[in-house]
C-alpha cells in the first residue's frame, strides 16, 4: 500500500521511553484525559484507541497507528477543549471496546483495524 508523502506529519508516533505493561494487570477500558496518558497510550504494544465524538452516533476504534490518531486532534478536543465535544478512551482490544463502548471499527485504508 502506497503512503501519502506527509505520512509522518500526519501520524506521529510517540517513541519516548514507556514502561512495559502486562495486559493482564490492565483495567478493560480508561478514559485519557491527560497529554502524557494519551502518549503513553499511543505508544504501548497494545489496545486500541476509541474516539467518541458528540457529532457521531457511535465510538470508534482505532488502532493505535492509525492516521486519525493524533497528538494536536487530541490536544484540541480534550485539553482545550475540555472534553464538551467527547471523550478519547483505551481498550484492551477491539472486542473489548466494542462490548463495553458500543464502538465499530475505523474504516481508514491506513488503520490496521479496517485491514490497512
Amino acid at each position: 500500500m502506497k503512503s501519502s508523502p506527509n505520512a509522518e506529519s500526519v501520524a506521529p508516533r510517540y517513541r519516548h521511553s514507556v514502561t512495559p505493561r502486562d495486559i493482564a494487570d490492565e483495567p478493560d477500558t480508561e478514559e485519557i484525559t491527560s497529554l502524557p496518558q494519551f502518549r503513553e497510550r499511543v505508544a504501548g504494544t497494545f489496545g486500541v484507541i476509541v474516539i467518541q465524538d458528540v457529532a457521531r452516533d457511535q465510538p470508534i476504534a482505532h488502532h493505535r497507528e492509525c492516521p486519525f490518531i493524533r497528538e494536536e486532534l487530541f490536544v484540541e478536543k480534550i485539553i482545550d477543549g475540555g472534553a464538551h465535544n467527547g471523550h478519547y478512551y483505551w481498550a484492551k482490544n477491539s472486542r473489548i471496546a466494542a462490548d463495553q463502548l458500543g464502538t465499530r471499527r475505523c474504516k481508514h485504508p491506513g488503520d490496521k483495524l479496517s485491514g490497512g
